[in-house]
Formats: C-alpha cells, structure tokens, sequence
C-alpha cells in the first residue's frame, strides 16, 4: 500500500537486493524504505545466509548497515509475518518452528521488539460492511502522512519523560518497549496531546508485546534468559 515499503513474499533474498549492489552501486531495500516485509516467513531463504543473517542482526541491535565499502544508517523497520494455526492460546514453544532455519537463533529474536498475535485481530469480512461505498482513504496520500510522521521523534521523548519500566533485565527490553509504545502513541495522538488513559493504552500493548519475546528466549534459553514479568509506572502516578 506504499512505495515506502517492500514486501518479500517468500523465495530468495540475496544481501545485493537487501542491503547493496556492489557490482551496480545501488543501496537496496533497506537504505531506501521504510519498511521491508517478509511474508510467508517459513519460505523466506537468504543467499549466504551466514553473511546475511549476521548483517540483519547488525542493523537490527544498531540502524546501521555495511556491505564492502558501504556504510550507512537507515530507519528501516522490519516485519516478519507467518500464518499460524491456531487452537486456543498459543505456547511460545511454537513461535521458533515457524521460522527458518537460520533465525532460530536467540541472539535474532532477542532482536525483535514484539510479536503481535495476529490470530488475535478481526478479519476483513463482507465488503458491504467493511468497504465503503462513498469516499474512503487515498492509499498513496495516506501512505505520505505515515512517511512523514515517521521523521517525528518527539514522542521517543514523551514515552521516555512519562514512563519507568518494570521488570527489564537488558536494555533491549526497555528500548523495544519505548519503542513500540512511542509508535503507536504517535498513530494514536498525532498531535502531541494525549491523557494518561491513552498513555497505559499503548503501555499494555507495548509490554504484551515484548513479554512474548521475553517469554520465547526464556523457553529457548532459560539458563541465558531469566523468567521476567514486563511491567511499567507513569511517573508521578
């Protein structure tokens, strides 16, 4: 639904296509998006994978990306979606079966600032519910509003000045939390205004989604990663 981003439907990724073509000298996907998909993540293989899953990791723990001579830094955000079948609550075990082979590292999830159980969310049902049949969003100027909001970082901020986190025991937790939260304040209260009420809303989301990383690298690794309960505090509260 946007130029800004760049979906991968299964098939190969090579580190030319994601990263730089050298023998051209062109950035690739994640220089110049601000997002990169990956869809039907089962089916997803990597040319090189060694080289390419230590350079994803790299660009996830920093925003910075390298390929032979080039360097850069790059806002890109990555997603990484899969169908899943569900029956009732999903245990963390099977998150780590539906990856490739070459991400089921802990180092990778860790990497991860949330899972969002998309089992969770509604489907689009009938188009004489769901569509409209007057005006609705034009999906390129809609996709510009979101673009530029992105080049928004005040909310960082916010989320920083009103928030402590509970719980975190790496410093990875606490930013993928701020994170997550600063962005969905920013879909929910463009404008900078917002209440407190709107603020443990996007607080309950944000922890829930990081404690479904925290739980799956404890099931993975228990003796490197703790049992943790992510909680937070409005200051002044």
């Amino acid at each position: 639904m946007s130029f800004y981003s760049r979906i991968f439907s299964g098939g190969t990724v090579s580190p030319a296509v994601l990263i730089w073509n050298l023998a051209r000298d062109i950035p690739g996907e994640i220089p110049t998006r601000d997002c990169v998909v990956f869809d039907e993540v089962p089916r997803i293989r990597f040319h090189n994978p060694a080289e390419m899953m230590g350079k994803l990791k790299h660009f996830m723990a920093s925003g910075e990306y390298e390929r032979g001579k080039r360097k850069g830094s790059s806002g890109c955000s990555l997603a990484f979606l899969s169908n899943i079948t569900v029956s009732g609550e999903r245990p963390v075990e099977e998150f780590t079966y539906i990856l490739p082979e070459d991400m089921r590292d802990s180092a990778f999830i860790d990497r991860l600032h949330g899972f969002i159980p998309g089992w969770e969310i509604p489907k689009v049902g009938s188009s004489k519910i769901y569509l409209s049949n007057y005006y609705g969003f034009a999906i390129d100027y809609f996709s510009e509003i979101m673009h530029q909001l992105r080049k928004r970082i005040e909310f960082m901020g916010y989320i920083d000045r009103c928030i402590d986190i509970i719980g975190a025991k790496s410093i990875r937790d606490e930013i993928a939390i701020k994170r997550i939260a600063s962005g969905l304040l920013k879909l929910l209260c463009p404008h900078g205004d917002f209440s407190k009420e709107e603020l443990r809303i996007v607080m309950d989301i944000a922890t829930e989604y990081r404690q479904r990383i925290a739980d799956w690298l404890h099931y993975m690794e228990p003796g490197e990663y703790d049992l943790i309960k992510l909680t937070y505090k409005i200051k002044g509260v």
